[in-house]
Parts: C-alpha cells; sequence; structure tokens
C-alpha cells in the first residue's frame, strides 16, 4: 500500500468515526427548556464580533473580540486587513446600573496589529495581569498588560473596568504560529497551546483535523528582564490542545484536546514540567475551559465538527447552527484521578450558533461563540 492510498484509507475510516460520533451526540442531545436567555451587544461604532474567551473577575466580564473570518478562511486574507480591522478588549461593570460592554483602553500598546484569541488573568498581591494570545501579521505574540481597575462607584458602564497598560510582548523563537489559548502562573511565566501544525483552512490542516493528528503541544514560556522568550515543550502528542487553565492552588493544569473529546489533566511541578494524571473522556469536542474560585471546571463545546465546518465556511454568520453544550467538572476528594461530570447546558444551535466559552457567576452562565456579534448570558438557578 503507498504512503498516499494509507493516509486516504485513514482519512476515511476517521470521517466515518467522527461522522457516527456526531451522529451519536446530535441524537443523545436534549437542550434545556425554560432558560431564559438573551444577547448582550456592542455599541454600533465597537461591535462585539467573536468573544470567544470569557473571564470574570471581580464582577466584571471580560472578553477579547475580533471579526475572525480572516482567520478562518486562512492568513492570507490577514494581509487584507487595515489598520481599522482591529481585535479589542471588552468589559461589562456587573455592578453598573446599566451594564454593559466597553472597549477596554490599551495605553502604550505599540500596535496596530491587534487580533486577540485567548486570554488569561493573573492575580499577584493587589495586581491584576491580562495575557492575550494576539495574532499579529508575521507571527503570534502573548501580550501583557496590568489591568487598572478602578475604585470608582457604579454609576457608569466604565466605572470600574479602567484601562490596560501594555507591559511587554512575549514571541516564541521556534515561530509557532498557532497558538490558541494562554494561562499564566506569574507576571513572567505562562503555558500557551498550540491547537494546529498546518494553516486553517489549508489541505494538510483537514488532513489533521479528520484524522485526529497528535501533532500538536502544550509550550511553557518564560520572559527574562529584558523581555526575552524561552518556550519548551511541557506536552505533547495532543490532537488539538484548545482551552487550557489552571487550579487556583496552580498544581493541576487542564487542556482541553478537542477531536480527542477529552479533559486532559495534568499535574505541574515546581520546575514547571507536567505529568499527564488522567484524561477525563467527555462526549464532545470541548473548546474553552473556565475554572472558578473553588476549582470547578466549566467546559463549553461543540458536538458536530462537520456543523462547525460549515459554520466556519458560512460567510453570513448566521446558518449552519451548530450543537453545543457546557458541562461542570468536579474532582472527587478522595481521588483525584475521578472526576463527575454534570451537563449544566444544551442548545441545538439557536441560542448560541457555535459555542465555544461559559463562565458561570452568581446564577447565571455567561457564553461565548467565535463568529456571530455578542455574548449570550442565561439565568442558570440549576447551578447549585
Amino acid at each position: 500500500m503507498s504512503a498516499f492510498t494509507g493516509a486516504l484509507v485513514t482519512a476515511l475510516v476517521a470521517v466515518a468515526v467522527y461522522l457516527y460520533l456526531d451522529f451519536q451526540a446530535k441524537n443523545t442531545l436534549t437542550p434545556f427548556a425554560n432558560t431564559n436567555c438573551t444577547r448582550i451587544t456592542g455599541e454600533k461604532t465597537a461591535p462585539l464580533w467573536g468573544p470567544e474567551d470569557i473571564i470574570v473577575h471581580d464582577d466584571i466580564i471580560l472578553t477579547g473580540t475580533d471579526d475572525r473570518a480572516w482567520m478562518i478562511r486562512g492568513r492570507h486574507m490577514q494581509t487584507m486587513l487595515t489598520d481599522k480591522d482591529q481585535g479589542a478588549i471588552f468589559a461589562m461593570d456587573l455592578r453598573a446600573k446599566e451594564p454593559k460592554f466597553v472597549k477596554v483602553p490599551m495605553k502604550g500598546f505599540p500596535g496596530p496589529d491587534f487580533h486577540p484569541h485567548g486570554i488569561g488573568l493573573l492575580r499577584e498581591g493587589r495586581r491584576t495581569y491580562l495575557f492575550v494570545v494576539n495574532h499579529r501579521r508575521n507571527e503570534d505574540a502573548i501580550e501583557v498588560f496590568e489591568w487598572l481597575l478602578t475604585n470608582k462607584d457604579a454609576s457608569t458602564a466604565q466605572s470600574r473596568v479602567g484601562t490596560l497598560r501594555y507591559l511587554y510582548s512575549s514571541v516564541d523563537p521556534a515561530g509557532h504560529r498557532e497558538l490558541n489559548d494562554v494561562v499564566p502562573v506569574s507576571t513572567r511565566s505562562y503555558y500557551t497551546t498550540n491547537w494546529l501544525s498546518h494553516e486553517p483552512n489549508s489541505p494538510m490542516m483537514l488532513y489533521e483535523v479528520f484524522t485526529f493528528q497528535p501533532w500538536n503541544f502544550v509550550l511553557f514560556c518564560e520572559i527574562d528582564v529584558n523581555n526575552a522568550t524561552k518556550c519548551v515543550k511541557a506536552a505533547e502528542n495532543i490532537v488539538m490542545p484548545n482551552g487550557i487553565n489552571v487550579s487556583p492552588d496552580k498544581n493541576t493544569l487542564y487542556v482541553n484536546a478537542g477531536l480527542a473529546r477529552q479533559l486532559l489533566v495534568y499535574d505541574r511541578h515546581q520546575n514547571n514540567s507536567l505529568s499527564l494524571r488522567t484524561p477525563v473522556d467527555i462526549s464532545f469536542a470541548a473548546d474553552n475551559v473556565d475554572v472558578t474560585e473553588n476549582g470547578d471546571v466549566y467546559l463549553a463545546g461543540q458536538l458536530n465538527i462537520f456543523a462547525c465546518y460549515r459554520h466556519l465556511q458560512d460567510i453570513s454568520r448566521s446558518g449552519n447552527p451548530v450543537p453545543g453544550k457546557v458541562v461542570r467538572i468536579r474532582a472527587d476528594r478522595k481521588d483525584p484521578t475521578k472526576f463527575t461530570q454534570e451537563v449544566v447546558f444544551a442548545d441545538d444551535g439557536h441560542v448560541v450558533r457555535m459555542l465555544t466559552g461559559a463562565a458561570f457567576h452568581r446564577g447565571k452562565l455567561y457564553l461565548g461563540t467565535v463568529l456571530e456579534e455578542g455574548l449570550v448570558v442565561c439565568d442558570a438557578p440549576h447551578i447549585v
């Protein structure tokens, strides 16, 4: 059998397996009834496109936005963007009398090339830092900001949102080009996922995705006093590592292996190396992962990979809904290798056309998406 024939057979078998899994997942999905959901959009002059990753901090919802159609269709489209075609960080103060999303000013950012993807938050003492995956035209970078929140009252939407003060950028010398998400563990160190080995929408990327190739990895990176970056592979041989986060004590690292339909749970050691504690099998392709202050893990993602592909190719952004769900995962207190799973939200794709992120806060679920405008918030009194 030639190499080409072998690759073709592998692809056909993989597609058949995934079609079966997608069919099975779709037909076991029961959308949540009587869930009161609303969509919060931005202003006409500052639309909230693709709030893909969500963070809740001190009653403030934080998200990165960008019109990601260029990225889905290939990086060659990025050369057509102008300085006006940039992403932004948005925040909504839930304590405001009339909460709404406002663009967070970025002081000192050299820009103008800013296309955020995954975001990660770090608290050290009284200071708060935001790490952002930025898809520049010629490279991927992690942009590091100090988030300068204000202590004003909640009389206006911008009251406590504050500003982002640019500190420095981190670029992997190896030039890994498909970074997805980031979680900081100190002001000068972080883990990040490299989710693809080939450019989005390329023939090799399609082969990689639809044959579930374990070609990708998690990087651990450190930034020295001269702002030079050194990265090492902390975990390898992963099928599309996507969302990443860390436990409140920073001893456990969570990585969504999307197409493998697994949450990978790693023990993090003092030298920042990782060892796989256990893979947790889940029934869908999880995207982002959120960890609450009490250690609960929330996964959001899609049930049908082919519906995802059709949705991402839809220029109108209004068609091809993708079934999705949110699962809460809790570790067993006696056995750290065992986890319980509970579906806390399910949708056939008509509430959120492609679900990518979820954060639970004060009885509500905040749901993100990759191409649509606006963030969806749902009442969730059933989550206790």
